[in-house]
């Protein structure tokens, strides 16, 4: 039997690792500490993916760090563990001899050059999480003349925590957003905002995004993955996510289910930056901000050219600008250049004494013209609840 103390302690640090990413090291410490008998004091949890393989630790203990970059160079998604343990249910809990039988086991390379050594011929495995070809375990290995007492029942118990633990980690950011004050904008903003990594799995998406996402229409999920119902699209976007796209970023427009029309923008997220941003195995690969297309009547330029003095063609561009869609989306739907938006962007800054694209469109929001809101059909998003 687990003794309930030392289980609520595990409890409260797998929690703490949820708002503080480093702390998985501690948690996963005081697991072992607690519920593993003294010859099993190796864990770890780490995301992998199998094609093609590649990997990302999330916390461990009992792994030096030269270890940790040996695992995920030469053996993360490669090793009979990570491959056949994709399959496995989650929340399942098994030892590693229900995967592959010891022998064979032991003529992989994966024992004879990293485990052997140190005498691991066993290993308790859960699954934790999967998102397409990636899956999140957790791995105890140990020696195999040993009983591992009270380790996989305490495991089996504990993976409910882990799970809820790193997505709370997923949806916070870490990063950049590990700040609730930047997570609390994002998810309070008008437009849809949503990450989408290599393989265009999403890796996060604000309440409006996925207000979007759960309703369907021409954009929405499947198996975990953003579908299109734009053929040409779908595969822009899938060869820009994989960085082989011709553009770095494109517009388009994506139905709703009430067959109204979302203006998207995507935009591929340079390596750097996407590992510091909501985190899958490869990092985010590409950002889509959307907004509904807000049509440009007559009385919308004429109210910019009087409050502004601007031309027809600079009250135009400053309506996209306000949709979210930029000088690049503008130039699109009007058949010209970027530079001669950029042109027109110019003449805007010099007539309202600005110097720069966010406080330009802050003010511009708030002339009364009579703008719906970018996403109006869509329900308001519901109150924090952060933990």
């Amino acid at each position: 039997m687990l003794e309930l103390d030392n289980y609520d302690r595990v409890v409260s640090q797998i929690y703490e690792a949820a708002l503080v990413p480093a702390h998985w090291d501690i948690a996963l410490t005081s697991m072992i500490d607690f519920f593993a008998p003294r010859e099993w004091h190796v864990a770890f949890v780490v995301w992998e993916r199998l094609d093609p393989p590649a990997g990302r630790f999330i916390g461990s203990t009992g792994v030096h760090p030269l270890a940790r970059d040996a695992y995920l160079q030469h053996f993360t998604g490669r090793h009979e563990w990570s491959i056949r343990g994709h399959e496995m249910r989650l929340g399942d809990v098994v030892l590693s001899d229900q995967l592959i039988d010891r022998h064979d086991f032991k003529e992989t390379k994966f024992y004879r050059h990293f485990l052997g050594p140190w005498g691991y011929e066993l290993a308790i495995l859960g699954m934790l999480d999967r998102q397409g070809p990636d899956h999140m375990g957790i791995v105890c290995p140990g020696p195999s003349d040993c009983d591992p007492g009270n380790l996989p029942e305490a495991i089996s118990m504990l993976i409910p925590h882990i799970q809820r633990a790193a997505r709370i980690s997923r949806r916070i950011g870490e990063a950049d957003l590990r700040a609730a004050t930047a997570t609390d904008l994002i998810d309070s903003s008008p437009y849809c905002v949503i990450a989408l990594g290599p393989s265009l799995e999403l890796l996060m998406a604000n309440s409006r995004a996925q207000a979007l996402l759960d309703r369907g229409g021409g954009i929405k999920l499947h198996h975990g993955r953003l579908l299109l119902d734009d053929p040409a699209t779908q595969r822009d976007l899938a060869e820009m996510a994989a960085g082989h796209g011709k553009s770095r970023s494109i517009t388009f427009n994506a139905r709703t289910q009430d067959d109204g029309q979302l203006l998207m923008s995507a935009v591929a997220v340079p390596t750097a930056q996407g590992e510091s941003f909501a985190k899958g195995v490869g990092g985010t690969a590409l950002m889509l901000v959307g907004g509904q297309k807000i049509a440009v009547s007559n009385d919308m330029v004429e109210a910019l050219q009087t409050s502004f003095d601007l031309t027809a063609a600079e009250a135009r561009l400053a309506t996209f600008l306000v949709q979210g869609s930029g000088v690049r989306g503008y130039a699109s739907d009007r058949g010209v250049s970027k530079e001669a938006g950029k042109y027109l962007l110019k003449g805007i800054y010099a007539k309202t004494g600005l110097s720069n694209q966010t406080e330009l469109v802050a003010m511009l929001r708030e002339v009364p013209i009579g703008w719906g809101k970018p996403l109006a059909t869509l329900p308001e998003p519901p109150p924090s609840n952060r933990l």
